[in-house]
């Protein structure tokens, strides 16, 4: 059983790479180096993806919702029900918002002090400036699109296969979606070789391993909200909240020489981080009546919730 979960992951994962690139193969008959940024490429992803999506939860529907526990509970599993998705949303956001906020408090005090030495207009509105040149298409793509798409195939559908059907613990199945969500985003670094249309290099590797650390990190967190919260909401908030404020700019908020302010900075930022640690637990916690649904559903509940 844990291989078929294993096996249905990596095929989501793999379904879910490759759709990026099927705008382009069905463009030009062959795959493209594409400007990702473009809005007609965005737009093109965009549906590949969301294809992809509507199909993803099929192996749920079929392999875990056919145990006999969890008859009429799929959308319980994927995170879907009727319940409000406000408290879990809430709780992500304010877990995320923790998180950040060492960070956030000294890029507060920046842009205070750069406001303090200059009265123009423009400097003004380059301080508080935070779309980094996004286009609308952009925005819609890392706000909604990619929280949706990803939180959906990489949580809603991947957790309930690796915990009720492949019968892992918590922990081994929000570390293995993790690893598998951050895999799908390795192929941001991949270089093509024109000559041969294959796939042959890494570009620059250091970015690749701090992406896919971060991912990691990310996607455990995600999944530890789906398990404890119940909700969809949970994940999906966070998601796009940390796609919102971005990678933490540690170098613009830390000064490069040592001294009192360089410790100060930096442990303000630990502080955050310390302080989401202890938080997560009591927070996720505050928001378990979602879940009474599949709790009061015996077996099934049992085995797939994280208390």
């Amino acid at each position: 059983m844990l291989l078929v979960a294993l096996s249905l992951v990596l095929l989501l994962a793999s379904l879910y790479v490759l759709s990026l690139y099927v705008p382009a193969v069905l463009a030009t008959g062959a795959v493209a180096t594409a400007d990702r940024n473009h809005p007609t490429e965005i737009a093109r992803r965009a549906t590949c993806v969301l294809a992809v999506a509507s199909v993803s939860w099929l192996p749920v529907a079929y392999l875990v919702a056919s145990r006999g526990t969890c008859e009429g509970l799929t959308h319980a599993l994927l995170g879907v029900h009727a319940h409000s998705a406000a408290p879990p949303a809430a709780a992500a956001v304010m877990l995320v918002a923790i998180f950040y906020g060492g960070v956030l408090a000294l890029e507060g005090r920046n842009r205070v002090r750069a406001l303090r030495s200059t009265t123009s207009q423009q400097a003004v509105a380059s301080a508080f400036d935070t779309s980094q040149g996004a286009t609308v298409p952009m925005l819609l793509r890392n706000l909604v699109v990619a929280p949706l798409g990803e939180e959906w195939v990489f949580r809603a559908c991947t957790l309930p296969l690796l915990r009720v059907h492949g019968h892992l613990a918590p922990w081994p199945a929000i570390l293995t979606a993790a690893f598998a969500f951050s895999l799908a985003h390795a192929h941001h670094h991949v270089t093509l070789d024109r000559s041969s249309r294959l796939f042959v290099t890494i570009a620059h590797p250091a970015a690749c391993a701090l992406q896919m650390t971060y991912t990691v990190l990310f996607g455990t967190f995600a999944g530890a909200l789906l398990l404890r919260t119940g909700s969809l909401a949970a994940p999906l908030a966070a998601h796009v909240a940390c796609n919102a404020l971005g990678f933490p700019n540690f170098d613009a908020v830390i000064p490069a020489n040592p001294g009192t302010q360089r410790s100060l900075a930096v442990g303000t930022i630990v502080a955050g981080i310390v302080a989401f640690a202890v938080a997560i637990r009591p927070v996720t916690s505050a928001v378990h009546s979602s879940w009474t649904h599949l709790e009061n559903a015996g077996e099934c509940g049992s085995v797939y919730l994280w208390r």
